[in-house]
């Protein structure tokens, strides 16, 4: 499995990493592969970050706590936060604008001759 990450954000793997925070290589949280896969679900940039918060979210609650000696890593909490991550991250896809072009038969449907409660 691979592991890359592009500051130039030109692939959508890279905008992925950045959106969840998958930037440093020397923590890696997902390889090139599975953000391949996700992509391939179709969803904007946002709605693939949420599908990758959303597997890291289950991957660290799999893991669990750990702790030896003083030292104690909580996943739950990181499972926690990816989580919340990946639901402002669909919040944010919703309030992606969505663009509409109108056309020659839009504006027809909207005359008076479809709509007669229109005031001329």
């Amino acid at each position: 499995m691979t592991w890359s990450y592009n500051l130039a954000l030109t692939a959508t793997a890279d905008k992925v990493r950045f959106l969840i925070g998958d930037t440093d290589p020397t923590r890696q949280l997902m390889q090139d592969e599975e953000i391949s896969f996700l992509v391939t679900g179709n969803g904007s940039v946002r709605e693939v970050a949420a599908q990758a918060c959303e597997a890291l979210a289950t991957r660290f609650a799999a893991q669990g706590d750990l702790a030896v000696g003083d030292l104690r890593i909580s996943a739950l909490v990181q499972a926690k936060y990816y989580q919340t991550r990946a639901n402002q991250l669909r919040r944010q896809a919703d309030l992606t604008p969505i663009r509409i072009q109108v056309t020659e038969e839009a504006v027809r449907a909207d005359s008076v001759l479809e709509r007669p409660w229109k005031k001329l």
